[in-house]
């Protein structure tokens, strides 16, 4: 892996039609929020091989929205333990399906949790904020603690 590019879903309903939370969808200012910042990494140059999601509708609808501008033609990896994960479970995750550039559709307190744990520093990221981490040489085994750094970062818009 070269990069890992972090997005945390975007702003999502409080409430969903079933009352679970892994349904709420996202809000109209939600979607806005994850097309500007599909736009905003692609003007980055971000082209990933691979985007693994939450199965919980607002990331998937994040990342249905995301993938498209960044040209990923083929459907993305809807992983349900990304859901309710540690950010130690997202490196399994992450080992079990490989990529040169993979972008990780998440929650928090996870996506905050794996960015802080792989760049060796505390990371942040709100709703539809991302981080593209770049991964130091060598990187045999990128997804170590303190492995990474930040590239390029941008807040929810």
């Amino acid at each position: 892996m070269r990069r890992l590019i972090l997005l945390r879903h975007a702003r999502a309903s409080d409430h969903s039609v079933s009352g679970r939370d892994r349904d709420r969808p996202l809000t109209d200012a939600g979607r806005a929020d994850a097309a500007a910042q599909a736009k905003r990494l692609e003007a980055l140059g971000v082209s990933p091989d691979r985007m693994i999601a939450s199965a919980a509708w607002r990331a998937a609808e994040t990342a249905a929205i995301v993938g498209p501008v960044l040209g990923l033609t083929v459907p993305h990896d809807s992983v349900a333990a990304v859901y309710d994960a540690s950010a130690g479970e997202l490196i399994g995750v992450l080992e079990e399906r490989p990529g040169t550039e993979v972008l990780l559709v998440g929650h928090n307190p996870a996506i905050s949790g794996l960015a802080s744990l792989l760049c060796g520093e505390p990371i942040a990221l709100s709703a539809g904020g991302f981080a593209i981490l770049e991964f130091k040489p060598p990187a045999e085994h990128p997804l170590q603690p303190g492995s990474a750094r930040v590239a390029a970062s941008q807040p929810r818009p």
